[in-house]
């Protein structure tokens, strides 16, 4: 009798504190909850390095940009007064040539 009472409460308490079917398919979803909301994580963290680079390398590229257009300014700045300078100094030139050649008419 002990030993059928016995065997009846052991199989008894295993179907008790076994887990229902519900609890494994909750726990699967709630698994793959977790892993959505980790992959979307690690999606954001990927697109925010990504956009840290582009901004980083926008900004080099922008920085160069900048720099190209000054020393083309200045380059310009310099071939401007050249082409000012040579015009002041043929003037001269003419001046003095119309001079003289009324001094040589009289």
């Amino acid at each position: 009798m002990r030993h059928i009472i016995a065997v009846l409460l052991f199989f008894i308490s295993i179907t008790t504190f076994s887990q229902d079917s519900d609890h494994l398919v909750r726990d699967t979803t709630n698994l793959s909850a977790r892993l959505d909301s980790i992959n979307a994580r690690m999606n954001k963290y990927d697109d925010s390095v990504e956009r840290a680079m582009i901004d980083r390398q926008t900004k080099q590229s922008v920085d160069y940009f900048v720099q190209l257009q000054k020393e083309r300014k200045a380059k310009e700045k310099k071939q401007a007064i050249i082409r000012i300078a040579i015009g002041i100094g043929f003037l001269i030139i003419l001046i003095i040539g119309l001079r003289r050649r009324r001094k040589a008419k009289k």
